[in-house]
């Protein structure tokens, strides 16, 4: 008997609940701290930890993580004001570092959520991959930009800390900035701190309060309580803003699909307007499809090969262009 489409999906989908179901049960065995939320626990949704082939491990400070020794590779969950801070480190023998941020979620997403395995396999790079703790504060925000939020607000701060601390753990000399869109937004806020890496980006945001205006209030009312204020004051809303005030920046290179005129006017613009004489910046427009698209997986990998291996015709082939020559 052959089962309909909609049935094979409702087995799918009982098996892997059964396959979470019983790693959860072996992961609270071997490691009870990833589930021993603090007394100040701010978590309004589930959280899958005890499901990944990994190495997990619970730090219930951030100076704990900060101090530690050693840094082995899996999944590592940092409490920091009573939300964890979850983060996944796959090493190599290469000594490159990948940093990815990821951007807007599905509603229901399910969190931790560690991007950039697939686009990272088979390169030379160690890769380091978080998830935004904020999204723990409500089901209904799928977009934090990895901000902060009023519990957090030092946490793009804390966040570099955590890169610097695996970058010296594992001997990396080269560190990527890599994410899309609000993860584009994380990587150039990282970016202002890290004048030593490359940043590999595709239709970013470049300030969090020029994004769609419903998007903006949920994530001041959910992870601010409202204080739009408290957020600006914060220091971390603007990317333009960050890197304008910085010593001195990384390369970067911006992908932009050209149909995207919302991030073009808003985000695109305003960036090389302040900084294109000032950055070594080199720019990527090509017409993926219809408004907000990432570029296709293969100009993606692409791109990101071609930075790791420092190949800067790659880069000329692809079409990325110096913005002081436009």
């Amino acid at each position: 008997m052959q089962l309909s489409y909609e049935k094979k999906r409702a087995y799918r989908r009982q098996l892997m609940q059964a396959r979470r179901a019983i790693s959860g049960l072996v992961a609270t065995y071997q490691t009870p701290g990833l589930f021993s939320e603090p007394r100040e626990s701010k978590l309004a949704r589930d959280r899958a930890v005890g499901f990944f082939p990994t190495i997990q491990r619970a730090w219930p400070t951030a100076n704990a993580f900060l101090e530690s020794q050693r840094i082995r590779q899996g999944v590592h969950s940092v409490w920091h004001h009573g939300l964890p801070i979850d983060f996944e480190l796959t090493r190599s023998q290469a000594d490159v570092l990948l940093v990815v941020f990821h951007g807007a979620l599905e509603l229901n997403a399910t969190l931790p959520i560690f991007p950039g395995s697939n686009l990272a396999s088979g390169l030379r790079v160690s890769r380091l991959a978080f998830t935004d703790p904020s999204l723990y504060l409500s089901p209904l925000l799928p977009l934090a930009w990895h901000a902060g939020n009023e519990f957090q607000p030092d946490l793009p701060k804390l966040t570099t800390k955590i890169i610097r601390k695996i970058a010296r753990s594992i001997r990396a000399k080269r560190i990527v900035l890599f994410g899309s869109s609000g993860g584009g937004f994380a990587s150039l806020i990282q970016a202002a701190a890290f004048p030593e890496a490359k940043v590999l980006i595709a239709n970013a945001q470049t300030n969090v309060l020029l994004y769609h205006d419903d998007h903006v209030q949920k994530y001041l009312d959910i992870a601010w309580n409202g204080d739009r204020e408290a957020f600006i004051a914060a220091g971390y809303s603007s990317a333009i803003e960050r890197l304008s005030a910085a010593d001195s920046t990384p390369p970067v290179l911006y992908m932009q699909n050209s149909t995207d005129e919302f991030h073009i006017r808003r985000h695109l613009n305003p960036f090389v307007q302040e900084l294109g004489s000032d950055l070594d910046l080199r720019l990527l427009k090509d017409n993926w499809g219809n408004g907000h698209i990432a570029p296709p997986k293969s100009v993606f990998r692409a791109a990101l090969e071609a930075v790791v291996v420092n190949d800067n015709l790659a880069l000329e082939r692809l079409g990325f262009i110096p913005f002081k020559t436009l």
